[in-house]
């Protein structure tokens, strides 16, 4: 009933981005025309606030031209959102509420400020998937905004969802990243650029913006806690040393590319490379770096080329990154910290068409027009089922030359409330001298505690409810595999503490 009550977001095709800024939900989704914004409420979805880019022109009081300053201009009444003006402030752009008049004066407490040159209502190219990014380039509490790339425009999107458009010096931005309080830009021929420190829509080489050439087209930017910027190209890493414009240094990190779209950074930066996952390691000298290859590879015996990995996303409080595919089947990954990894796949009822993360939540697209959430209290996709499996190493008990017969396992394990899983059993490798064993039924139990003690307002907490469920096994091997799965619209977490095998020793296994 719940899933039926969430509307799509309005359009025809496909969700191109989601924004979350202060609990509100902004999302972004392709009509006939253009890429449409909304805005999330209790009633569903509504139109973003219109904004205007308005070209200037006979500037004659270039200084009362600021953020959040109302204007009039004829009849008209509104605020500035932005203003963009030349190195000679004798020309520049404002983005206004309102739609104004060309060759109307623009005036600001009664005194004309600037002319109108012409007016131009904000639009979004459609066809174009947005990456976010959020930072607070004006250190104020109320200017965390989130800022968006689509391969054509660069976008300022605010909390009540005022879109401000980002004029840059080139044509067709692919990254941004925010670092040293810059935006940076990468461009197609890879070209780098920033704008001023604390600007973002100030981009004139004139005011502090510089430009570098890597040689190589750019596929992912990621700054460092270590100060130094990640530059991952086609067929090298580079990263960009110093504080600004006077020390900016360019240094070659790895011959290794980085894999569009999967730059992802938890403890230390992790992507899709050529040759697999690598992890960015900071070296003993400061600021030096190196790549090097995670065990998840031989783990997972993972393909780039077979998974086609177009999205990834991180999990901080898990320091889990994950790798999102275009054909279904998605990896995640877990940092150690001794350097090691946990890793494993794992799959949607359907195919992923968009991740988009913030500072507390990802959220996700599919092919109804519906924006999802990722969440650790849902345990359902959209009230479809979940199908999962959990399969234990081979276990030899003791000696591998030892042959057993297996009687039965008890299962040590707890869960919330009631689950129902299967179970088979493996032996001797899933050797074809052995007949396989069908999926059996078993049901867990679990909720709450046992206490063991109580005084006046207190009490003794002693363990947690276990449920030992006893099933039985059968057959002769020298190792044994137990799998676990599962299929249901609602399946609650549950942990497995232990397992006792009972077993009679026969003989040995001659070889």
């Amino acid at each position: 009933l719940g899933v039926d009550s969430v509307s799509a977001v309005p359009g025809t095709e496909k969700i191109r981005g989601v924004v979350e800024l202060r609990g509100e939900v902004i999302a972004f989704r392709d009509n006939s025309e253009h890429c449409g914004a909304f805005i999330s409420s209790n009633n569903g979805w509504s139109a973003v606030p219109a904004t205007y880019l308005v070209k200037l022109k006979n500037l004659a009081k270039p200084e009362s031209l600021l953020e959040h300053v109302s204007f009039t201009s004829g009849s008209v009444k509104g605020v500035i959102h932005s203003v963009a003006l030349a190195p000679d402030s004798a020309s520049g752009y404002v983005v206004l509420s309102q739609s104004v008049s060309a060759n109307q004066p623009l005036q600001i407490n009664g005194v004309t400020a600037a002319t109108v040159g012409n007016c131009n209502a904000v639009t979004l190219s459609k066809g174009k998937g947005w990456q976010f990014i959020y930072h607070n380039f004006y250190g104020s509490s109320n200017t965390f905004y989130a800022y968006g790339c689509n391969g054509e425009q660069i976008i300022e999107v605010r909390p009540d969802g005022v879109i401000v458009p980002i004029l840059v010096n080139n044509d067709s931005p692919q990254y941004i990243c925010a670092h040293r309080n810059h935006l940076f830009a990468s461009f197609p021929g890879g070209q780098l650029g920033h704008s001023l420190v604390g600007r973002p829509n100030k981009w004139s080489v004139l005011l502090g913006s510089e430009q570098f050439g890597l040689g190589d087209e750019i596929t992912a930017l990621s700054s460092t806690t270590g100060g130094v910027l990640i530059i991952g190209c086609r067929n090298k890493t580079a990263g960009l040393y110093g504080s600004g414009r006077d020390n900016w240094a360019m240094k070659d990190i790895s011959s290794v590319g980085i894999h569009p779209g999967t730059l992802q950074t938890s403890f230390v930066p992790l992507a899709i490379s050529k040759n697999g996952i690598t992890r960015i390691d900071q070296t003993e000298q400061f600021g030096d770096f190196k790549l090097s290859e995670v065990d998840a590879n031989r783990k997972l015996g993972f393909d780039k080329q077979h998974y086609n990995i177009v999205y990834s996303s991180t999990k901080p409080k898990s320091n889990q990154i994950r790798f999102y595919s275009a054909e279904g089947r998605h990896l995640c990954v877990m940092l150690q910290p001794d350097g090691s990894t946990r890793s494993t796949f794992f799959t949607y009822p359907e195919l992923v068409k968009g991740i988009w993360q913030s500072p507390d939540n990802v959220y996700m697209a599919f092919n109804d027009g519906k924006v999802y959430r990722q969440s650790d209290n849902c345990y359902s996709f959209s009230g479809k089922q979940i199908d999962w499996i959990v399969k234990m190493a081979f276990n030899h008990c003791g000696f591998p030359t030892l042959i057993k017969s297996w009687h039965s396992a008890e299962l040590q394990a707890t869960t919330e409330g009631k689950s129902k899983l299967s179970y088979r059993f493996d032996l001797d490798y899933n050797s074809n001298y052995h007949a396989s064993t069908l999926s059996k039924d078993l049901q867990i139990a679990g909720g709450g505690g046992r206490w063991n003690d109580s005084f006046w307002n207190d009490f003794l907490w002693s363990a947690e409810d276990y449920s030992t469920p006893t099933f039985h096994l059968s057959g002769y091997s020298r190792n044994i595999a137990l799998s676990f799965s599962g299929t249901s619209i609602y399946s609650p977490q549950f942990e497995i503490s232990g397992i006792i095998l009972n077993y009679i020793t026969r003989r040995n296994y001659r070889v």
